[in-house]
């Protein structure tokens, strides 16, 4: 049984459930129009209720108000468990309610848990803490010593990512992009951050009007027809929405990838380009530091950045490249194939 909160989820999960050989149960919530394909492709469906159930007698506000609801979770998980009887269940990332409450309602039953790395948080939040899988994949052993710490009790096996395939060099070392992944909608950031990463877009472009600037929405989060008129028109802005371009081909273009915290910062080494990380979350520094490892810049600020791209593009981009290789095994410790397999292995195995 694998669960899916969102397509997105959902796709990243097909190749590994795939892999096993097996014809898994998609445990979805019962609000996603898009399962109604999977149903008329025959895959099997159980969905979950998320609409409110019985009203609260004394309503509670604060972080408990759902405290109900994830109860009558939790009764659904372990009906569905009993009633179904998987060998296993698989969640993606590990970090949402829901993947807990999975992972309690299965151990209640006497099935094992699987979580699997699918992005990275530069904050070890209340999500990844005291997780409790019976097994947590991770990309590489660098994550697995962050999340120890705040995990004693959660054995982690480093597998690789299915999804980045970690190169011994530059596929084009003529790319000369800069790719910018563009991150909204969260508490990390304030209204003026995100202006003013719309803003260093629109400067990226004007300032070099032969280089390509690849912009990159972020799933969640897309682009409004304000906010693609703040970037403007230039003829060197290319947009990147993951439906058209895969991840894989965005990097392949850049030279350097720019953003907030988000993941592609560390997925970017594994194309052998530079992260320029724009710090503004208030914490010291970004979590794996990279900038101390000499394959990245932090900076705190937009013109910080401006600075430093322009330093990066002069030269030390070069620099940095070089250092890759001496590091990118601890954050992908398997090509994309021996990954699926790795991962595919502990679930079988678990079951």
């Amino acid at each position: 049984m694998a669960l899916a909160l969102s397509r997105r989820f959902y796709l990243y999960l097909l190749p590994i459930m795939q892999r096993t050989g097996s014809d898994p149960i998609w445990l979805v919530p019962d609000n996603q129009p898009w399962v109604d394909d999977l149903v008329a492709q025959g895959s099997r469906v159980e969905r979950f209720p998320t609409g409110p159930g019985v009203e609260a007698q004394s309503p509670i506000i604060g972080p408990l108000a759902n405290w109900d609801a994830s109860l009558r979770r939790y009764d659904h998980f372990v009906e569905a468990l009993r009633e179904l009887s998987p060998a296993t269940v698989v969640v993606a990332e590990g970090n949402n309610p829901d993947d807990e409450i999975l992972a309690r309602a299965a151990q209640s039953v006497g099935v094992p848990s699987i979580g699997i790395q699918q992005g990275w948080s530069p904050v070890i939040h209340n999500g990844f803490r005291r997780m409790q899988f019976d097994m947590f994949c991770v990309w590489g052993e660098e994550f697995a010593r962050m999340l120890r710490p705040l995990n004693r009790r959660q054995p982690f096996a480093v597998t690789g990512s299915h999804m980045i395939a970690p190169l011994e060099r530059k596929t084009d070392p003529t790319a000369r992009g800069i790719s910018i992944f563009l991150q909204k909608d969260s508490l990390l950031i304030t209204k003026s951050a995100w202006i003013g990463m719309l803003d260093f877009v629109r400067w990226c472009a004007a300032t070099w009007p032969d280089r390509e600037i690849l912009v990159r929405e972020h799933p969640a989060g897309p682009l409004n027809a304000e906010e693609l008129a703040a970037i403007g028109s230039f003829e060197n802005i290319v947009f990147c929405p993951a439906r058209d371009m895969p991840l894989q081909e965005v990097l392949d273009r850049s030279e350097l990838a720019v953003a907030f915290f988000s993941t592609t910062l560390i997925e970017a080494l594994g194309r052998h380009v530079v992260p320029l990380i724009v710090n503004i979350t208030g914490a010291p520094r970004y979590s794996p530091d990279l900038e101390a490892m000499g394959v990245a810049v932090e900076v705190h600020d937009f013109d910080q950045a401006k600075v430093a791209v322009k330093n990066l593009l002069d030269g030390d981009i070069s620099r940095m490249q070089h250092r890759i290789p001496a590091i990118i095994n601890r954050f992908f410790a398997a090509k994309r194939d021996a990954a699926l397999d790795n991962i595919a292995r502990l679930i079988k195995k678990s079951g």
